[in-house]
């Protein structure tokens, strides 16, 4: 079984986002996950370049992104491993990233996030932990594609970059666990189209999103 099968065979989704007056919480719920050997269950792996290390954590890797609180004009852009592939022309298979709709709702396929130009947006992780964490981050990369595989992340890409989305200057909403109260910062989305992708599961298993602002 490949490492992407095994993550659909133990994530079951069950639930959308929820929209409360006072926050948007990312209500996932999975079924009792097995566990596996990180070789066979993604725990995720940080591939910075040499020079200064991530931050050690709990699991090993870089410690996760201090939350922000979401703000009332945000776009919500949804970051989870059960959101899945799709390959969408000309940009691409996408995986795990899903923007929310205005009733709080995102679907579990991905596809391009699509935006005005100007639009702010925070990311936020749908993984809930169970039985252990994931991370999830959302990082820009340069140029009009995505790069190849296997990517050496810049080490700074572990925390926080940025508050504008850009195909030129960096930026990185860090790495954010999965709780109903955790959001990235605001980033604001210019005109273009950008590519970005999960500083933990881009290599592993091709998690990536784009950008499409008009």
């Amino acid at each position: 079984m490949t490492l992407r099968k095994a993550i659909f065979a133990a994530l079951a989704f069950v639930g959308p986002i929820v929209t409360t007056s006072s926050c948007t919480s990312l209500q996932r719920n999975y079924t009792s996950l097995p566990t596996l050997a990180p070789t066979t269950y993604p725990s995720g792996t940080v591939t910075t370049a040499p020079g200064t290390s991530p931050s050690p954590g709990a699991s090993g890797t870089a410690q996760p992104t201090a939350c922000q609180t979401e703000s009332p004009t945000s776009t919500i852009v949804a970051m989870s491993l059960a959101i899945a592939p799709a390959n969408v022309a000309p940009y691409g298979e996408l995986f795990g990233y899903a923007v929310a709709d205005s009733t709080g709702t995102y679907g579990n396929v991905a596809a391009p996030i699509a935006l005005a130009a100007g639009t702010t947006i925070q990311f936020a992780n749908g993984d809930v932990p169970a039985p252990q964490t994931i991370y999830h981050s959302a990082i820009g990369f340069s140029g009009s594609a995505f790069p190849a595989t296997p990517y050496v992340f810049p080490s700074a890409d572990a925390g926080e970059i940025g508050a504008a989305v850009s195909a030129s200057a960096p930026w990185s909403t860090g790495r954010l666990t999965g709780t109903s109260s955790c959001f990235s910062q605001p980033l604001v989305v210019p005109a273009g189209t950008f590519y970005f992708g999960d500083l933990d599961y881009y290599d592993s298993v091709g998690m990536r999103g784009v950008i499409v602002a008009r």
